[in-house]
């Protein structure tokens, strides 16, 4: 990236989104606290939309100053170089991303500024690879799955690899049980991809670390919860991704959605069943879409009330079995911390990070972790390590 100095730091990109106001609104509250030399700014298309954003912001910080929030109105695609310039990084919130992701990304690296992204989709990161080579020769970092997917798993592993005296050999990684509700952005994500999205294609010599997935629902001998398989997110590319990009020995990985019990489970591959049904079926999606409102989500009584957390497996070629605990608030509200704070790192260790399309754990590493131990909202922890374990289930 360019050593002059920029007018920001940071521009969120698709301000206006459910997502975006999140992001924003963690700027306003959070990053003028921790870090009050930030400079900050909002990029959207509706100039309603952006002035009425600011008035939510200064109204929910009782900050005045707020008022004066730089904004910017994007009309045409190829605008976005010259805005981008004035920023060292963008928060991009604009989903689908397969579809409306990459010119943001080309955008970027037009503009030598750095990138991080809120996307849960495998296939636009496998996509948005083959600008590794350009951003690395132009000390660019571009790092998609910043949120919720998928910062708990990559850097769930992360730790457990950090831990280990010895490669890993198997990791399982357990979600607790997902309450709270969808946004609009998220359903049409979900609609697109299995309606329009691109078909998975695999890159010669991709697969370092092996996908080992019990299809069924049962009972995990760990966690003692009925869990169902939970691989249509991008955790298990990403954490398969920071392997190959680290250059570490294989392990096998899979990944469960954890159930309150056995109807519960039931009622999860049923629904799940036929929502897949519905979305395949010509106006099916639009049809889904239409239940819900464009630009909501769970209200913030909701998000305040609901938890995530993930517990993760890991065993190593000695026989050590090692839990490494996520714990946080609600998935909208932990991304916007973990896409905030991404983006702070680039801010602040950006030369010790590693250029390209990187991930979370590969590319800003222990820099990543130091920022988020430093939030009291969310948690990291090794919790447990046994010797001569049982192998994995």
């Amino acid at each position: 990236m360019s050593t002059i100095e920029r007018p920001f730091h940071v521009l969120i990109y698709g301000a206006t989104g459910y997502t975006g106001i999140l992001i924003s609104e963690y700027f306003a509250k959070h990053v003028a606290v921790s870090d009050p030399n930030i400079r900050w700014g909002i990029v959207g298309r509706d100039v309603d939309k952006m002035l009425g954003l600011i008035k939510y912001l200064v109204i929910r910080t009782n900050n005045e100053k707020l008022n004066k929030l730089k904004h910017f109105i994007v009309s045409q695609q190829d605008e976005l170089v010259d805005i981008f310039k004035q920023t060292q990084v963008v928060i991009n919130c604009v989903g689908p991303f397969f579809k409306y992701g990459e010119p943001v990304v080309e955008a970027c690296i037009k503009a030598k500024t750095h990138y991080t992204d809120i996307t849960g989709e495998p296939n636009y990161i496998r996509n948005i690879l083959k600008y590794s080579e350009e951003a690395r020769n132009n000390n660019i970092i571009i790092v998609p799955a910043a949120g919720f997917d998928s910062v708990p798993a990559d850097m769930c592993v992360f730790l457990a690899q950090t831990r280990s005296k010895s490669p890993l050999s198997e990791v399982r990684l357990y979600v607790e049980p997902l309450t709270g509700g969808l946004s609009y952005g998220t359903i049409n994500t979900f609609i697109e991809s299995i309606s329009k999205g691109p078909k998975r294609a695999p890159k010669e010599g991709e697969q370092k670390t092996k996908t080992i997935q019990k299809l069924v629902p049962h009972r995990a001998s760990r966690t003692k919860d009925w869990v169902v398989p939970f691989n249509y997110t991008s955790d298990p590319y990403v954490v398969t991704l920071s392997a190959r990009q680290a250059n570490i020995k294989p392990f096998s990985y899979a990944q469960y959605l954890q159930v309150r019990g056995f109807f519960d489970m039931i009622f999860f591959m049923v629904v799940g069943f036929f929502l897949y049904l519905i979305v395949k079926i010509p106006g099916g999606g639009k049809f889904l879409l239409s239940l819900q409102k464009k630009g909501s989500g769970p209200s913030e009584q909701v998000r305040i009330k609901c938890r995530t957390g993930v517990q993760l497996f890991a065993s190593n070629e000695e026989k050590d079995l090692i839990q490494v605990d996520f714990h946080g608030p609600e998935s909208y509200t932990v991304t916007a911390i973990f896409a905030s704070e991404v983006a702070l790192t680039l801010v602040n260790d950006s030369n010790n990070c590693k250029p390209g399309v990187v991930t979370t754990a590969y590319g800003l590493g222990d820099h990543l972790m130091k920022r988020l131990r430093k939030n009291d909202k969310i948690r990291f922890a090794v919790v447990d390590v046994k010797h001569n374990a049982p192998p994995l289930e």
